[in-house]
């Protein structure tokens, strides 16, 4: 990417961030827009930004939905993904070290839409009612993979959808999961587990537990990665 020193008084990429996401009121856009208009700087570097948006979005996968396991808080969505600036509080965790990945496992990512706006989650994300949650995975071999969500009302699995067991992926990377979840009202933290496991395994002793305890316990060669996500509080 072209890199551009930013004299003093010109657009910064957050403003640019979120003119596009549609987040700049009306006078910051006419600001914007006139800045525009007499520097050759600004206009550069907003084609630039706006070039690698269309990339990102080109280059995303597509989105399915099945029928979820959750009413009412799984939607389907099918929008591509554009990589842009986040705000929140995600905790990874894998295995038993806490925001860490074992070095060529299994990962656990995630997308947001938020109205019009989609963007990738990462560590510092703030999440609202009303997002639009989509989950990944990557791993280098094939797998068994089931998805459990629990907070302070209920449990449930995410994914496979009206299945007992957990279904097999493949070794792919950045693989979108055929489920969104919608962040309801509540107030709650929402942990998220993946199960990657070598052999088949059942989902009802594992959501019992999960619904008992709070806690899902891993199989045997088996590997677990959590995710919390948190939400900002209602104004």
């Amino acid at each position: 990417m072209m890199q551009l020193q930013r004299p003093e008084g010109c657009v910064t990429d957050l403003t640019f961030d979120a003119w596009s996401s549609g987040e700049l009121d009306v006078q910051g856009r006419e600001r914007a827009s006139a800045h525009l208009a007499r520097c050759e700087r600004c206009r550069l570097r907003h084609a630039e930004l706006e070039s690698v948006r269309t990339e990102f979005y080109a280059a995303a996968p597509g989105f399915k939905y099945t029928v979820p396991k959750r009413p009412q808080r799984v939607r389907t969505w099918a929008y591509a993904v554009a990589s842009l600036a986040a705000a929140a509080a995600l905790i990874f965790t894998s295995g038993t070290q806490p925001g860490t990945r074992h070095k060529g496992g299994p990962s656990l990512g995630y997308f947001v839409k938020r109205g019009e706006q989609v963007f990738e989650g990462d560590r510092s994300t703030v999440l609202q009612p009303g997002d639009l949650i989509r989950f990944t995975y990557s791993s280098l071999e094939p797998r068994y993979l089931a998805l459990f969500g629990w907070d302070s009302h209920s449990a449930n699995v995410y994914f496979p959808s009206n299945s007992d067991h957990a279904a097999r992926v493949q070794s792919q990377a950045d693989v979108g999961l055929d489920f969104s979840v919608e962040l309801d009202a509540a107030q709650s933290d929402e942990q998220v587990h993946a199960l990657f496991c070598r052999d088949r395994y059942e989902l009802k002793p594992l959501l019992q537990a999960l619904r008992d305890t709070g806690q899902l316990p891993a199989p045997p060669d088996c590997q677990k990665l959590s995710i919390t996500l948190r939400k900002a509080a209602s104004q």
